[in-house]
């Protein structure tokens, strides 16, 4: 219910505690874009399953939406919705075999695929360099540098809560007396690596530029390989590709060989 108040505005009453009419996310977004992060990330799906019918009205025309606990004004939403958040793979994969979850996806215009940050590791320093300084500047405190043993140690961790908690770390850190961070100022927990073997949450989309790019680095830039595990022609895996070549940085990494 709190949820539904906060995305779509509640008339008082709405709900215990609801003292006052007050807008909600699409009211206040108007014509911008509303980013609703981390959707679909409660347990049971519960406050999902809650917003998912208000949603899909608002995901297609004439995308209007009414407030918690007034039906008779309608509102129509005039912006764009991205949904974010790492189970968004868990509800597409419930499409196939639940109406309710097909419609609502099938409403999703466009799916991109944000690869997790130990696939990237050439951006780790750099971030976690811009989140230290942001935050010493946030305390008004000295800037503060890491070590050469910091940035590996970073590098090495896998950092299985994202850019989220690489920002936090450095948060922690910023606060610190020494102006040089070292690898034990970090306190990064012991968690297991994933392996080569290991199943990704949300399989490469060869129908992407970078889905297409992470997999053929996972199979060293063969297309013989990548055609045998999506079990197409290797024709098909060329074929994909140079549709991909109309993105700068896939045709970057993967210029035309004459």
């Amino acid at each position: 219910t709190l949820v539904e108040g906060a995305i779509f505005g509640a008339v008082r009453g709405a709900y215990t505690g609801c003292d006052c009419d007050h807008l909600g996310l699409l009211d206040v977004c108007g014509s911008g874009t509303l980013f609703l992060d981390e959707f679909g990330s409660d347990p049971d799906l519960s406050a999902t399953r809650q917003i998912e019918p208000k949603l899909r009205r608002v995901m297609s025309p004439p995308c209007d939406y009414t407030r918690l606990g007034d039906e008779e004004h309608v509102f129509n939403f005039g912006g764009g919705l991205i949904l974010g958040g790492s189970r968004l793979g868990t509800l597409i994969e419930k499409a196939e075999t639940d109406e309710t979850w097909k419609d609502f996806c099938g409403r999703i215009k466009a799916i991109i695929r944000v690869p997790p940050l130990r696939d990237h590791p050439e951006d780790i320093v750099p971030l976690a360099r811009h989140f230290l300084r942001k935050e010493c500047g946030a305390l008004k405190l000295a800037p503060k540098s890491l070590t050469r043993e910091a940035e590996r140690a970073l590098l090495d961790y896998p950092w299985p809560e994202n850019i989220r908690e690489l920002e936090k770390t450095m948060s922690e850190v910023a606060s610190l007396k020494q102006l040089e961070i070292d690898a034990s100022d970090l306190r990064l927990r012991t968690v297991a690596r994933p392996t080569d073997g290991d199943k990704p949450d949300v399989q490469p989309d060869p129908n992407t530029p970078h889905g297409m790019a992470l997999l053929l680095r996972q199979f060293g830039n063969s297309q013989v390989k990548v055609a045998k595990h999506l079990g197409v022609t290797p024709n098909r895996v060329l074929q994909l590709m140079r549709q991909h070549r109309a993105d700068p940085a896939f045709r970057a990494k993967f210029p035309k060989r004459h």
